[in-house]
């Protein structure tokens, strides 16, 4: 019996919630595993079907209350896992720490970070190469960005691409209005969308789902050019954050869905839409294409032109949006057809009997 510890407390935070719940219920119904889990008091009631070894974290993420706290409370296991470079930077009582490393956007771009951000990221990074045992990647972007950025070179890496379990479903009874989900971050690419959709002036709205406030990093930009165009005024809707069944009803309805991200190390959205049938606009950027292969119509994310004629072919052609769900319905049969679980039970067993 091995004992593993994971860190669960971003159970409900974007694409990194998405990760552990599809990769949690999988771990749990290992036999040779002995699961145990950090999480918020929030998070008990839905992170108690995995597990009965709950371990509660108080403390605010990114302070040291929270190092002192993880140093004190991380059990004594075979292996700690940190789903992302967030890691604990004191001695914890583990074996073998494993880390998965999203993305590296922090060092990608870090010319655009302030003073603390860059010491913060330069640290965290650092930190995760050279206290884990074993590094994992969702995609082959990803670890070639670790490969050219980071400064300390992990000890083993993997390409492991993120589970995936979506439902496929036929579509809902379609509404006028073009869906966008992503926090509202500069590297989201928000106000070159906007300034796109003002382009082509469509009657269909724009609906952008995820979160304005309480971030780190906020897209300014995009709140003025909206709040200064009587347009935009009326047609674009920031829903803020939405719980996950809410979310998928706007999948459903949408007319289409745009993702004009500048930087991901994976991207679950576009295939979510996919699971619902609806038409992808997407940019050839970062792991985007490597995740939606043939699945989506691409874009230029860089250019304004680029991404309006994507959005106006769509509109302008309901057998254009047809063909294009046809090709997602392709793309994401083959993922689900795909065992992307067991590759991490292998690298958990190998992690643990490294030398």
């Amino acid at each position: 019996m091995r004992r593993v510890c994971v860190d669960a407390r971003l159970y409900r935070a974007g694409g990194m919630g998405t990760f552990l719940q599809n990769i949690l219920p999988f771990l749990s119904k290992q036999p040779h595993l002995d699961l145990a889990l950090l999480c918020f008091p929030g998070d008990r009631k839905d992170l108690g079907k995995f597990t009965d070894s709950l371990i509660e974290m108080k403390s605010p993420i990114y302070s040291l209350k929270e190092q002192k706290e993880l140093a004190a409370k991380i059990p004594r296991c075979d292996l700690f896992w940190s789903p992302h470079f967030n890691v604990p930077l004191f001695p914890i009582k583990a074996k073998k720490r494993m880390t998965t490393i999203h993305d590296v956007f922090h060092l990608a771009f870090f010319s655009s970070l302030n003073f603390r951000e860059k010491l913060y990221a330069k640290w965290f990074y650092n930190a995760a190469f050279a206290l884990s045992d074993w590094v994992t990647a969702p995609s082959i972007f990803t670890k070639n960005e670790i490969d050219q950025y980071a400064t300390i070179r992990p000890k083993r890496i993997s390409v492991l691409p993120n589970p995936v379990s979506i439902s496929v479903e036929e579509r809902g009874e379609g509404e006028d209005f073009l869906l966008c989900v992503g926090n509202v971050k500069p590297h989201k690419n928000f106000t070159r969308l906007v300034k796109a959709y003002r382009i082509v002036a469509p009657q269909e709205r724009l609906v952008v789902v995820g979160k304005r406030e309480g971030l780190r990093t906020i897209d300014h930009e995009v709140r003025d050019l909206v709040e200064n165009d009587p347009f935009l005024q009326k047609q674009v809707t920031f829903t803020g954050w939405v719980d996950q069944e809410t979310l998928e009803s706007y999948y459903r309805r949408a007319k289409v869905f745009l993702f004009p991200s500048l930087y991901e190390g994976f991207g679950y959205p576009p295939l979510e839409a996919m699971g619902k049938r609806c038409p992808v606009v997407a940019a050839r950027a970062g792991a985007i294409p490597e995740v939606c292969g043939e699945g989506v119509l691409y874009v230029d994310p860089l250019s304004v032109d680029s991404i309006a004629e994507g959005i106006g072919k769509l509109l302008g052609s309901e057998e254009e949006r047809e063909a294009l769900i046809g090709r997602g319905d392709r793309h994401l049969s083959e993922l689900l057809s795909s065992d992307r679980l067991q590759p991490y039970l292998e690298v958990i067993d190998a992690c643990c009997s490294s030398a």
